[in-house]
């Protein structure tokens, strides 16, 4: 099974860091500037991930730029629908041919276990365009909402986040959820690639989860070691080299 990079960016004032990022990844999800970034951001991200060929990919999250769109939002199914529905058509205005949607941090995680938002989410990006690739945690009821609509979907793992026994994302603020050491992130790495159990947060054998694309977040302060270290892995792994 092959498996892709993909990375959040256009979420901050520089966009060094997302330039140096780019080449080590397949596919990009740029800020619309509810959650973080810009217009002017989000226009010089997808310019500079034309110039490196990159799947390119709105990453529509809540108007909370105080709490970076990842503090827990309570709206109805219609305010949900309405929230991306607006951040698809500002995207769409900067860039007429993208390839998917990722919903963005809290957003994102509560359609991973919340029906009502897995599927207003979904029925947002089927209407915006039927052909778009909706992205979200593997084994997800974002997933299961989105394909039973018919879209497209691509199911995400994430090489620097550590795993609950039940497959969602261990909450951030809890010690060990953020992974920076290039062993667990590699050991993590060969379980999504041969499809077994990962080691959940506190060490033991956890979730099988079957991603084709992982995630690498840029507003980490390993963003670019841990990018570099997993392209590194899928070139040894396409090659047929050991792990």
């Amino acid at each position: 099974m092959e498996i892709e990079i993909n990375c959040d960016m256009g979420e901050r004032a520089e966009t060094q860091l997302d330039l140096e990022l780019m080449p080590y990844v397949d596919a990009v999800n740029i800020s619309c500037g509810y959650h973080a970034g810009s217009l002017d951001i989000l226009r010089t991200t997808i310019k500079n991930a034309q110039i490196h060929g990159l799947k390119i990919g709105a990453h529509p999250g809540f108007k909370d730029p105080e709490h970076f769109g990842r503090r827990k939002i309570f709206l109805s199914k219609k305010e949900i629908y309405t929230l991306v529905r607006e951040q698809l058509e500002i995207f769409s205005n900067e860039c007429g041919n993208f390839s998917h949607v990722k919903p963005h941090g809290a957003l994102y995680n509560m359609s991973a276990d919340m029906e009502d938002y897995a599927e207003a989410i979904a029925k947002a990006v089927l209407d915006h365009n039927p052909d778009l690739e909706l992205y979200g945690l593997a084994n997800s009821i974002s997933i299961k909402k989105a394909e039973e609509l018919g879209l497209k979907t691509c199911s995400e793992g994430f090489a620097d986040r550590a795993y609950l026994q039940n497959g969602l994302l261990a909450p951030r603020e809890r010690e060990g959820s953020v992974l920076t050491d290039r062993q667990r992130i590699e050991i993590q790495f060969k379980a999504f690639l041969e499809g077994s159990a990962l080691p959940d947060i506190n060490e033991k054998p956890g979730p099988i989860i079957r991603a084709s694309t992982l995630c690498v977040h840029s507003d980490s302060p390993h963003a670019l070691k841990t990018a570099q270290w997993l392209n590194e892995l899928i070139l040894r792994s396409r090659s047929g080299d050991s792990i």
